[in-house]
């Protein structure tokens, strides 16, 4: 008989904590597998059995079958001719049915995070946001279980995206307080205590000290017949029990703080995350890098020879086209909406668009480079601080002001076409903010010689020229490295009038590598590809799957590529595509049922992102996050007002929040119209805080 590999997982006394389990447990090597006892939620059903399967009738089974007398005919194989498989389902609205024949059914596939299922635990997250600053802090606190109360899901309304909750005070008391119907974006399930039908799970010692182990001595006191300790659950009950059948057959409910889920794939995530560490250790050896060491001016001034300043732009525009990049740039989101269907990406077209832009203006910018003269009186002294260990030095070079001119003329006009905003849309500041991100890295400040300082002084010239009228960067001295974006939300997505920051390092090898993005996102999930630590997924940063026009190009890419792709490409106006595998679902009864939840969790994210940057600005662009919203507020709020009482769908707006023919024959859900109007008033006084104009006339939305 061949011997077989045990991976021990969990044991009796030293519960699901790996290290402990595995020194107390036999060997792994186990070369008679008959002395092993085979446990799971299939117990009982080794064999998922088809036709023409062969098979033998157990000997246990023999005083069934009345026809069959001798030993010889039992041990005959035997050919299976029909199989029939039946199921009990727990339907999402509550409902039960036994029995019902399995291929009646079909597997469904969970593509959100706010469709639940009858037991489900979970919490609010109204709570943790409001009060924690952030979903996470709830679970820092000492003794969790004691002092969150916890809700289990009777119901859930999928059309309305409401679910019915039975709330509970505490883990350990469990008192019921009450039964409340709330929107399925104000719920996330309790992952402290997701335990689901078939979950294999464990008895928790008794509560002698806050360990669930015991010490390893202890541990051969079970008897190793005894299987009352470990089980499967079978069960999700209306008091928030579970009920779990036990290894010696024996059937009991359990408060889930009771028992521990037996993670059956821990052994192999661990081995996986063993893996990956060695490949990302191996992928760069020591001879394939080289360290850029800190420079001095002198050194510096030596390496840079005759280059000093940056030639004019000023006369080199002359036999440039100006305005020949940015129509392009600025119309990319209005493109995905046009050339797309609805609920259509097109991704492809825009794509290739921003490549084209990128080169076409790169072009620009190496023309103006290679312009043989310059304006002495274009050109102004520009201090430049470089980090050199303890101290800075200092060095002067010579900045081009065309850039900044330009800037000041498009900040007198903005997109909305107020000529009271007055933000420049790019602009070199002196001093890097203290709260960028990225601020401590390890590879900061001037480190990449003449040809870094020429490309990062090419992009501001860039970014200076033909930034759209919905982004604005800015760009620090004593920082070269350095750079902030704020984006605003395009006119037809859920991300509408929000605003969004950025904060990118160009390293040294820049443009050899793509820079580095860290999104602002104040622990909300927004997007797909902005997760919550702040990591941009997108394959021109080489942080996403991409190929072709769609990677970061050394020759071709620039920053002002990577920022309108963030605006055209990510803040969509249907951002359930932006998961590379949904897009398989395109035009199926899923993507339908899936791309309104995720629109409207978009735009409730965003309307709390805007909370949060009312609260906490960021350094440097505290101006224009309370200009934009005093501008823009009253706009803000007659939205939320077409959703509440018009039933507008998210995305249907148009700039001053008017309905618009989209709109037709659809509206959103009565789930998202509960979690606005409990938000609204927040917004009303923040935005009548900061004297936004017109939003005395929301006032009603305070009661």
């Amino acid at each position: 008989m061949a011997a077989v590999r045990v991976d021990w997982v969990a044991s009796a006394t030293m519960g699901t904590e790996l290290d402990l389990v595995r020194a107390s447990a036999p060997p792994a090597y186990q070369p008679n597998p008959r002395l092993l006892t085979r446990f799971g939620s299939t117990n009982g059903c080794h064999y998922g059995w088809g036709v023409a399967d062969r098979c033998f009738f157990r000997r246990s089974a023999t005083s069934n079958m009345g026809s069959i007398s001798s030993s010889s005919e039992i041990e005959q194989p035997l050919s299976v001719a029909d199989t029939r498989t039946t199921a009990d389902v727990v339907w999402q609205d509550g409902t039960r049915r036994r029995g019902m024949p399995s291929a009646s059914l079909v597997p469904y596939d969970l593509l959100n995070d706010f469709e639940f299922f009858p037991g489900d635990r979970v919490v609010s997250k109204v709570e943790q946001l409001d009060n924690h600053d952030g979903p996470a802090a709830a679970k820092d606190a000492a003794d969790h279980d004691a002092v969150v109360p916890f809700g289990v899901v009777r119901s859930f309304n999928f059309m309305d995206k409401t679910v019915r909750v039975s709330w509970f005070k505490t883990a350990a008391r469990h008192e019921e307080e009450c039964n409340k119907t709330v929107s399925a974006y104000d719920l996330e399930l309790d992952h402290d205590h997701l335990i689901f039908y078939g979950h294999t799970v464990i008895r928790r010692q008794p509560a002698g000290d806050d360990d669930d182990t015991v010490p390893p001595e202890e541990a051969t006191k079970v008897a190793t017949d005894d299987l009352s300790w470990v089980g499967y659950v079978i069960g999700l009950c209306d008091d928030g029990r579970v009920q779990v059948k036990w290894g010696d057959n024996s059937l009991s409910k359990v408060l889930r703080h009771e028992i521990t889920i037996v993670d059956s794939d821990a052994d192999h995530e661990v081995q996986e995350g063993v893996n990956e560490d060695s490949e990302a250790i191996d992928a760069v050896l020591p001879q394939e890098i080289s360290v850029v060491g800190e420079q001095t001016i002198s050194d510096m001034k030596e390496e840079l020879g005759d280059w000093v300043a940056i030639h004019a732009i000023k006369e080199a525009q002359e036999h440039t086209d100006e305005n020949h990049a940015a129509p392009a740039a600025g119309n990319v989101t209005a493109d995905n909406q046009v050339n797309g269907e609805a609920g259509t990406p097109a991704l492809s077209g825009i794509t290739q668009g921003l490549m084209r832009l990128a080169a076409e203006v790169k072009g620009e910018g190496q023309e103006v480079l290679e312009a043989p003269q310059r304006s002495e009186s274009a050109a102004v002294e520009n201090v430049v601080q470089q980090p050199n260990g303890k101290c800075s030095e200092t060095m002067v070079v010579e900045e081009d002001v065309d850039s900044n001119v330009c800037a000041e003329e498009k900040s007198s006009v903005n997109a909305h076409g107020d000529a009271l905003f007055h933000f420049p849309q790019f602009q070199v500041v002196q001093m890097s903010p203290p709260d960028h991100y990225l601020l401590k890295n390890a590879d900061k400040g001037i480190g990449g010689g003449k040809n870094w300082i020429k490309t990062v002084q090419r992009e501001w010239r860039i970014l200076g020229n033909n930034l759209p009228d919905t982004i604005y960067v800015r760009a620090f001295e004593d920082r070269m490295d350095l750079l902030r974006v704020a984006i605003v939300g395009a006119v037809g997505t859920p991300y509408q009038d929000g605003l969004f920051f950025f904060d990118l390092q160009l390293p040294p090898t820049y443009p050899a590598v793509p820079p580095l993005v860290h999104y602002h996102s104040f622990g909300l999930r927004l997007n797909p590809n902005l997760v919550v630590s702040g990591t941009v997924c997108v394959s021109l940063l080489d942080t996403f799957e991409g190929e072709g026009v769609e990677a970061w190009s050394p020759k071709m890419s620039t920053i002002l590529q990577v920022v309108v792709s963030i605006q055209g490409l990510v803040l969509t106006a249907q951002p359930f595509y932006n998961e590379s595998e949904n897009e398989q679902y395109l035009g199926t009864p899923e993507a339908v049922r899936n791309e309104i939840i995720y629109a409207e969790d978009a735009c409730l994210v965003t309307l709390r992102t805007m909370l949060n940057l009312l609260h906490r600005p960021p350094a440097g662009f505290e101006e224009l996050v309370r200009l934009h919203f005093r501008r823009r507020g009253r706009f803000v709020l007659r939205a939320c007002e077409a959703y509440v009482l018009k039933t507008c769908p998210v995305g249907t707006l148009d700039e001053e929040a008017n309905a618009t023919e989209v709109c037709r024959g659809r509206t959103c859900s009565a789930g998202f119209r509960i979690s606005l109007r409990r938000f609204m008033p927040q917004l009303v006084e923040a935005f009548t805080s900061i004297g936004a104009d017109g939003c005395d006339q929301f006032d009603r939305f305070l009661i």
